[in-house]
Formats: structure tokens, C-alpha cells, sequence
């Protein structure tokens, strides 16, 4: 053989291993593919089977939304506090606006929306943009007429607080979505709400109905409706007096609590300054905040009542048991001293009465020696004080009531006579009922009742009783006292005819902010009582926050206290009652 002929079988190999490599890469190529095929098919149809069978149901069924309609909010009477009513939104489709200029002026005179608001809106590249959701009436007919064919209408529900800004902190609002978003609206919003229904019909994969498909319904549930305790004309009293008393003090805000005295039941609520839930979102959220049982505040000399009930109890005094209280007294080298310089005549020896009468801060503070801090804190503790009260309403605050372990030795002389302790009002409110109780603390409580969306009742709530803080003569004597001093002391200034009432003024320095000290200046101004004495029905606090006129509970709070307390006694027919002991 030549070198030819070498040279052409050498090229004509080379080219027969270069076949034979091809033709295993491309043999190798169609088996990946070819077992990759089956195990893609065995994923889809074996592992994936259930997911992907119910995802060709759902491209073959058409789901229709049955939205629940959302429960009424009720006051005692059945007044409506709070409704949904059916409304209207509307949208738009920018694509079919034809003239800018136009849509823009007539719109925005209907509207209100602004012009570059709405020039925003129109040149949206969207396919659907919203124009205004849930609107009034006029606001709907408005638009309607201008029979645009760019403008979109829905049927919608939207929430109604016919009474606007009354009981608003208490009652809460709604959200675009009808979500609750604060107070009992927020509480109760899963009962409120319902539960969403649907209707799912069989189509095939063009979206079309079959006639013999099957059909899947499941029944929608409207919301519940809540009955509270709430009376609409004893809040609105509430409401009216202490806007007046703000006013006229040129005071900062204020609170008004009116309870049950024997029920516990809250029927007025009031914190001022407040806001329209119907139009919440032009609201500041501090005025949308329930200072009734969120804010903290030292309730100064209002909780003596406490003080001097847990000593008669412990048989330590009785009202008439005689103190010499001198017009100052050191305790931990600290000074107490009374909040009003003595008056000439005034003499050292005052009974028990007469220290409440009086609001001494000293013969407070002596009695309280008697008492012991371990005494005092429980007594204060067990009338609810440094816990919640546990009322149906979100953001509720314990308080601050320190264990005695980490007081100073002028502690217990401060905590006589409301320093260094923090209430809410709900607390020192509640705290009342056990005096006009007999004795036994009454849980406050919001909801009376809950109805289905038919109004058959579903359950109805009862009167909740804390503990026996003390005994029936010792709150008896407390009813005497407290009576003393409307008739004879401090509260002289809500004396009514035919109307007996038992009240404690009390008025406290304002901490700052940071909890360091005392507000220059600033104090709030309460007033503490009960009606009638004989047979309490009702209790009542007012108070004023940072008055510019006056700081006394007596002169600020205790005029706003007797108008609520009359036009009560007027609303209910409240008969005259006779002298009580």
C-alpha cells in the first residue's frame, strides 16, 4: 500500500468516528428528551394530579360573590347608632373620556374634586380608575345626568352614623371596605361583618353556563347586630353640658362617664374633643381615641372616698371619730399641707365627716397612718384600681397602682389623696358602684345584647360582679358621708331640690408627658358622684382637663355635674325621694 492509499483510509475513519459520535449525541439528545417527557408526564399526571384537576375546575367555574350585609350598632332603646345603607360608587375609563376640558369642569362641580385631581385621573394610562366611592345621594344623581359614557356606577353599601359625632369614640368607625377601625365597630367586627356566601356555576372553557352543570351555593350570613348600653338622650346631655363646661373654663377637653349605679351598665360615654365618623378621615387621630379608658390620670382628691372606706372598714374611724388635724404635717421629711389656706375659725380637731366635707389632704394622710401602705394597697386593688376593667372596648389601660414594696415613706401620705397613682375615669367611675352596691364592686359593661340579621335575640349579657370589697353598713356610712358633703362641703354647688346626691370633688396636678413631675399650670378638675342616695340609680363623673378659669372640681366640673344630673332627673320622671339618714 502507498502512502495514497494510507492517507485516504485514515481521512475515510476519521470520518466514520465523527459519524458515529454524531449519532450518539443525537441519540442521546432524543432519549434526555424523550425521559424527560415521562417524567414530566408522570409529575402532571401522577404527583401534580389533584392540584392541576382542581385548577381545570376553576378555569371551568364561574364564582359569583355573595357579600353579607354588615350588622346595625343599637343603643338600649333600639335607636340606631350605627347603619349600613345602600349607596353608590362610581369610576372612570380614561380611554373613553372624549373631551378632557369638559369631563374636568363638569365633574369637579359635582364632585368637589379638584381640577388637577381629576386631570390626573383622565390621563391615567389605567383601564379603570375610581372617581368616588360610597356617595351621597345628590352627589350620585349629579353624575348620573351627565350620561357620560367614560363614568361607571356600582351598587355598594356604605355605614351611617345618624347621630354624626355622638358616642363616636365609643361606637368607632369603618373603613372603604367596611373593616372595622376603631371602637366597637373594631371589637366586634367578625360578629358585625357575617360571612361571605358564594354561587359557583359550571361552564365550559369558554366561560359559558352549561345548562346541565352542576351548581355549588353556599349561603351567605349578614352580621350580627349589637345592642348596647348606651342611652342616646343621656349621652347627648352629657355631651351638650360638658362642650358648654369647656368652653366656658377655656379648658383643653374633658370626660364624662354616666353608669348604671347598680348595674354597672355604661349609658353615657363622652370625650370631648371628638369626631364625625361618618367623616372620619378629615378627623386628628388623638380625637378618635377613647380617653375614657386610654388616658391615665392622678384623680387627686376623689380617691379619699377609697381611703376612708377602707379605715371604717377596718373599724380604725367611724364618720364621727374627732382627728386633730394641724394645717401641716411631715411625713419622710417630706410636707403636706392642705390646697387652700385655713380660715380663720377653722379649728384643729375635725371629725371624719368633716375631713371629707372639707377635702382635707392632711387628716387624709393621718388617717392613712392608721392604715398601713399594705391596707391601702389592697383596698385599692380590690376596688379596681392597677387592673382592667375588662369592658368590651379595644385600647383599654390598667392604670398604675405600684406593689407597697417600692414606695417611699411619703408614699402612702400621697397615694391618700390621689398623687402618685394613675386611674382611667372608666376605673375611678366603676370603683363608685361599690359604695352604691352595698359594698360589691360591678364590672361596667357596653353590650346589652347581640341579634341575628332576623333581630332574634342571640344571647344577652349580665350584670358582672367583681368581689365583696366591703360590707353593706360601711358603705351605707360611705352614702352618709358623701351625702354630708354635697349638703355641707366642697360639692355644696350641686345641691338640687328633690334630688339627693352624694359626691367627692377632686382636683390634680397633670403630669408631664415623660412622666417627670408636673405640668406648670395645668390641672384636671373632677367631680365624683351619685344619685339619688336613697336608692342609687346613676353614677356620674365629669372631668375637665387643663382649665384656664378656675382649676377647682368644685367650680369646673361640679356646675357640669348638676345640669347632667338634672336633665337626667327630668328625662326619667325621677320622683322626689325623702331625706336619707
Amino acid at each position: 500500500m502507498n502512502l495514497t492509499e494510507k492517507s485516504d483510509t485514515n481521512t475515510n475513519n476519521k470520518r466514520n468516528r465523527k459519524k458515529v459520535v454524531r449519532l450518539n449525541i443525537v441519540l442521546a439528545f432524543f432519549y434526555v428528551v424523550f425521559f424527560g417527557l415521562i417524567a414530566r408526564l408522570f409529575f402532571l399526571q401522577i404527583i401534580k394530579h389533584a392540584y392541576y384537576l382542581d385548577k381545570s375546575k376553576d378555569q371551568l367555574n364561574r364564582v359569583i360573590h355573595l357579600y353579607p350585609e354588615r350588622g346595625d350598632i343599637l343603643d338600649r332603646t333600639l335607636n340606631p347608632i350605627a347603619l349600613t345603607l345602600p349607596s353608590t360608587s362610581s369610576y372612570l375609563v380614561p380611554s373613553k373620556v372624549k373631551n378632557k376640558r369638559l369631563f374636568v369642569n363638569e365633574v369637579s362641580k359635582i364632585t368637589g374634586l379638584s381640577k388637577s385631581n381629576l386631570n390626573e385621573k383622565v390621563s391615567s394610562v389605567q383601564p379603570f380608575v375610581w372617581l368616588a366611592q360610597k356617595m351621597p345621594v345628590e352627589m350620585t344623581e349629579g353624575l348620573k345626568q351627565l350620561k357620560m359614557e367614560a363614568l361607571g356606577f356600582i351598587d355598594v353599601e356604605k355605614r351611617i352614623y345618624p347621630n354624626n359625632g355622638l358616642m363616636s369614640q365609643v361606637v368607632g368607625f369603618v373603613g372603604v371596605d367596611n373593616q372595622g377601625l376603631g371602637g366597637l365597630e373594631y371589637k366586634f367586627d367578625k360578629e358585625l361583618k357575617g360571612r361571605e356566601g358564594m354561587i359557583m356555576l359550571e361552564g365550559d372553557p369558554l366561560g359559558r353556563q352549561l345548562v346541565f352543570g352542576k351548581n355549588k351555593k353556599v349561603k351567605k350570613s349578614d352580621g350580627k347586630t349589637i345592642i348596647t348600653t348606651l342611652d342616646t338622650t343621656i349621652q347627648y346631655v352629657a355631651e351638650k353640658h360638658l362642650k358648654e363646661g369647656i368652653d366656658l373654663n377655656k379648658a383643653k377637653g374633658g370626660v364624662v362617664i354616666v353608669l348604671g349605679a347598680q348595674t354597672g351598665e355604661i349609658l353615657a360615654m363622652v370625650d370631648e374633643p371628638g369626631f364625625d365618623p361618618n367623616k372620619w378621615v378629615n378627623s386628628e387621630s388623638i380625637d378618635r381615641k377613647n380617653g375614657c379608658i386610654t388616658d391615665v390620670y392622678e384623680p387627686g382628691s376623689t380617691l379619699k372616698i377609697f381611703t376612708i372606706m377602707a379605715a371604717i372598714e377596718e373599724k380604725l374611724v367611724t364618720p364621727g371619730t374627732i382627728i386633730k388635724v394641724p394645717e401641716t404635717f411631715i411625713i419622710a421629711g417630706h410636707k403636706v399641707k392642705e390646697a387652700h389656706d385655713r380660715e380663720k375659725g377653722d379649728v384643729d380637731e375635725n371629725t371624719i365627716t368633716e375631713i371629707m366635707e372639707k377635702s382635707l389632704n392632711v387628716g387624709t394622710s393621718l388617717v392613712a397612718q392608721q392604715l398601713g401602705k399594705e391596707l391601702l394597697y389592697t383596698y385599692l386593688r380590690r376596688s379596681g384600681y392597677g387592673e382592667l376593667t375588662g369592658v368590651n372596648l379595644p385600647g383599654e389601660s390598667m392604670g398604675l397602682l405600684r406593689m407597697p414594696s417600692t414606695w417611699s415613706g411619703v408614699d402612702i401620705s400621697m397615694l391618700s389623696f390621689g398623687q402618685g397613682i394613675a386611674v382611667t375615669p372608666l376605673q375611678l367611675a366603676a370603683s363608685l358602684s361599690i359604695i352604691t352596691n352595698e359594698g360589691r364592686l360591678i364590672k361596667p359593661r357596653i353590650i346589652k345584647g347581640m341579634m341575628d340579621a332576623d333581630r332574634r335575640t342571640l344571647r344577652s349579657s349580665r350584670i358582672k360582679y367583681g368581689e365583696q370589697v366591703v360590707s353593706k353598713s360601711t358603705a351605707n356610712k360611705m352614702k352618709i358621708i358623701m351625702k354630708s358633703i354635697v349638703e355641707n362641703g366642697t360639692g355644696e354647688i350641686t345641691k338640687l331640690d328633690g334630688v339627693s346626691i352624694g359626691a367627692k370633688t377632686g382636683t390634680a396636678q397633670k403630669a408631664r408627658e415623660n412622666g417627670i413631675g408636673y405640668k406648670k399650670g395645668a390641672y384636671i378638675a373632677s367631680f365624683l358622684g351619685f344619685f339619688p342616695v336613697e336608692e342609687p340609680k346613676y353614677i356620674v363623673l365629669v372631668a375637665v382637663d387643663e382649665p384656664k378659669e378656675s382649676i377647682w372640681g368644685s367650680s369646673v366640673a361640679g356646675p357640669i355635674f348638676k345640669r347632667i344630673v338634672q336633665d337626667i332627673v327630668d328625662y326619667t320622671n325621677m320622683a322626689p325621694i325623702s331625706n336619707y339618714p
